[in-house]
């Protein structure tokens, strides 16, 4: 069955598109049912005719287009049932009774209707009346039976030839190719960039968390990673300390007691030092997840201020452009990103960094040799990082 809300829906397109709606394009059924639904001198005044695009809902139209739009899409599709929800009550009273005539009791004669109205002049022509208040049916029966003074609501029924009858005016959409036609900028598809993050991206973040903090995170970055790294070599050179010194023991035979002896000899010295070094480790570490956080949660709220400023102060042609979903979108996924996904995932892009980094220093100042093997791998893991 064909439907017809009061309140129309209509999608992002042209006005061809909406009345078709994936149906196959029949240049005289279409324009019968344009005429039928009062939409003639409406499109031929659009410098595009039923070419011109629509926004979501058809925000560019007004309450009687957008109604007429989506009875001519029901009266296209052909249905055998049409439930019509008070479709006369968004237009006119000439308009209204164009439709009436020219729809209801004409393309749309042969088929089963139920209307819904509050416009009880237009009841004489029903086959069944069914008065209804809050949900309850009060009475029901023929137009006789219901309407108390029936001659007052006589209608002007001059015979109509709705076969024969020439569509005025639409000669000259049938000439009208879609792909002569300059596309309408309403209907540009979403631009999603690709490939490689351009810098001024990078610029921009770092811009919203604020120059100030991005240095003491990535200072507070730096620092616990020396940290780890002096925490290491403290516990590489108390290990090797002690060795030396039970190798260079005066005894050749070393029992378990002169062992003993010899780590006992100030242990709290090294250990002192490292629980020094692990607590710095420790408090840098807390302040570089409390400074990264922070540092989300103000890029978050500055990048949702300029956006929010930005669509406030925004004409109104760019929401007759811009589909509402897409708008939303920028306010909820988006942001989502920037709260949540964004932090967490540069947090560990930085740490990664500079764990790499700390141990390809502490490396070298061991093994210096080591630059040998790793210098022809950098291009390699450059290739292989590309080519997937």
């Amino acid at each position: 069955f064909g439907y017809v809300n009061q309140t129309p829906w209509l999608q992002r397109g042209t006005i061809r598109e909406n009345i078709l709606f994936g149906k196959t394009y029949d240049f005289n059924k279409y324009s019968k049912v344009l005429h039928a639904c009062a939409l003639s001198d409406d499109l031929l005044s659009l410098p595009k005719k039923d070419l011109t695009a629509i926004g979501d809902a058809g925000n560019t139209l007004s309450g009687g287009q957008k109604t007429r739009i989506s009875l001519a899409r029901a009266v296209y599709a052909d249905k055998g049932i049409y439930l019509l929800d008070d479709i006369l009550a968004t237009l006119d009273t000439k308009v209204a009774k164009h439709i009436f005539q020219h729809v209801i009791l004409g393309l749309l004669k042969e088929k089963t209707r139920i209307i819904c109205t509050h416009q009880t002049q237009y009841l004489i022509h029903a086959d069944l009346v069914v008065e209804m208040n809050k949900g309850k049916i009060i009475k029901q029966g023929t137009p006789q039976e219901i309407i108390p003074d029936i001659e007052d609501y006589l209608l002007s029924t001059n015979s109509i030839d709705y076969e024969n009858e020439n569509p005025k005016g639409f000669a000259h959409i049938d000439s009208i190719n879609p792909n002569d036609i300059d596309k309408d900028p309403m209907l540009d598809e979403e631009i999603v960039e690709q490939g490689t993050v351009r810098f001024g991206v990078y610029a921009t973040y770092l811009n919203a968390v604020g120059k100030s903090l991005a240095v003491c995170i990535f200072l507070s970055m730096l620092l616990m990673q020396i940290s780890r790294n002096f925490t290491d070599l403290w516990l590489s050179f108390w290990v090797t300390h002690v060795n030396s010194t039970i190798h260079n023991s005066t005894t050749s035979k070393i029992n378990l007691e002169a062992i003993i002896d010899i780590n006992n000899e100030n242990p709290n010295y090294y250990l002192t030092i490292y629980a020094v070094l692990a607590f710095l480790n420790t408090l840098f570490t807390l302040i570089r997840a409390f400074m990264f956080a922070y540092g989300g949660i103000h890029a978050a709220t500055c990048t949702h201020k300029q956006l929010l400023k930005i669509v406030i102060k925004a004409k109104s042609v760019f929401f007759d452009a811009q589909p509402l979903g897409r708008i939303l979108n920028r306010f909820s996924s988006d942001t989502y990103t920037v709260d949540d996904s964004l932090p967490f995932i540069s947090n560990i892009l930085l740490a990664q960094v500079f764990a790499l980094l700390g141990t390809v220093i502490v490396t070298a100042y061991g093994l210096p040799w080591i630059f040998l093997i790793l210098a022809p791998l950098v291009p390699v893991y450059h290739w292989v990082q590309h080519h997937y």
